[in-house]
């Protein structure tokens, strides 16, 4: 039988927790999602055996109270299993549906593509989370850790058999699983999409408006004299970058006159190529594979290229001069909230799209190196 580490789970609790995000929900509340993430990603295996309660309390230094609510909770959402004479086990879900705790009317789902330790300090969680509070609605956080089948089992699962009464997701799955869902969604119950547009399918969405985000970096360069731009992106990624990479073409002159950079891992590109050339990145990963490129190599002349990006408030970039068009995440959270709120007290009107305008700030330098998630 695996035993359970319990440094592990108070490590986990100290970086993903921390004074900023306990000061916005209670601190059971905190517990359980950590164990539910950690059970979820396998962190925790199943079969595991938790210390008996007492013991346990005391090495997280907390209240028994404390700790019997968040386990309890798990234990009604059925990812714990209580034996009388014989202990607490975890029961993961590859075992048993995710089930929910407390009233499902008031229960909404929220699943992210993945989860770091800054996940619930940033504007986007902290702006769902407190939009369903203010609603009087509870929040049932799930991370699809990365993995677009897992994500797209796991709304299945809450679709064909709800147990809460609405689902916001953070969507990393492909256009053939959200056609699916979208076949077998109940027509009374919101599921509201996050981030990717899926051409030809009708469903209530919020993202980013990253066509127009990046028509406003090529307008910008176009405006200041410049008539070709390069793109950098990662290899078979240009895909989900698609918007991007039109809005800047559609400033350019010419759409030729933008070059895609396409890399892997451990690649590298002449910089001196590009002197004079802004380049646009389509993320984070991508600026953080130029920016080594950039500290790697011989020639001087790549610190005069001119990087442009995409990103939000809580991003963590490179330290070098970039200009940014910013989204506001949390206008994503609020509007996710309002949407899904308007369908549970009974708007039938089409689905709706709704695309948060990005802003450009200018020579913007970060002293940070970036962590992806």
């Amino acid at each position: 039988m695996d035993e359970f580490d319990i440094n592990k789970l108070s490590l986990r609790m100290q970086n993903t927790g921390g004074s900023n995000y306990l000061s916005r929900m209670p601190l059971y509340e905190c517990l359980r999602r950590t164990l539910q993430e950690m059970i979820t990603d396998g962190e925790i295996p199943d079969g595991c055996r938790l210390p008996a309660d007492k013991n346990f309390a005391t090495s997280l230094g907390i209240n028994h109270r404390t700790l019997g609510k968040a386990l309890n909770e798990l234990r009604q959402c059925g990812l714990l299993i209580r034996h009388r004479a014989k202990g607490t086990f975890v029961n993961s879900p590859k075992n048993g549906e995710i089930g929910s705790f407390g009233n499902k009317e008031k229960l909404v789902s929220v699943i992210f593509d993945d989860t770091t330790q800054g996940t619930f300090h940033t504007d986007l969680f902290v702006a769902i989370h407190n939009k369903l509070v203010a609603n009087n609605l509870e929040v049932l956080f799930m991370s699809s850790a990365g993995r677009p089948d897992t994500q797209f089992a796991t709304i299945r699962s809450i679709l064909l058999k709800p147990n809460c009464c609405g689902c916001i997701v953070w969507s990393i799955m492909s256009e053939t699983q959200v056609r699916e869902l979208m076949q077998i969604k109940p027509k009374n119950f919101p599921l509201i999409i996050l981030d990717k547009a899926y051409s030809g399918i009708a469903y209530d969405s919020v993202r980013y408006d990253a066509f127009d985000a990046a028509q406003k970096i090529g307008t910008y360069y176009v405006n200041r004299g410049y008539q070709k731009l390069a793109f950098v992106v990662a290899k078979n990624k240009e895909e989900n970058v698609k918007l991007r990479i039109a809005g800047v073409r559609s400033a350019l002159p010419s759409p030729q006159e933008l070059e895609v950079i396409s890399f892997d891992k451990g690649d590298t590109v002449d910089l001196d190529k590009y002197e004079g050339i802004p380049v646009v990145t389509a993320n984070l990963e991508a600026l953080n594979w130029l920016y080594q490129i950039r500290q790697n190599a011989k020639s001087q002349s790549g610190n005069s290229i001119q990087v442009a990006t995409f990103a939000t408030r809580n991003d963590l970039l490179p330290p070098l001069p970039v200009m940014e068009v910013i989204f506001s995440s949390e206008e994503v959270g609020y509007k996710s909230v309002e949407l899904l709120v308007a369908r549970l007290h009974g708007d039938q009107s089409d689905y709706q799209k709704h695309l948060i305008k990005g802003t450009i700030h200018e020579s913007i330098i970060s002293t940070a190196l970036v962590h992806n998630n």
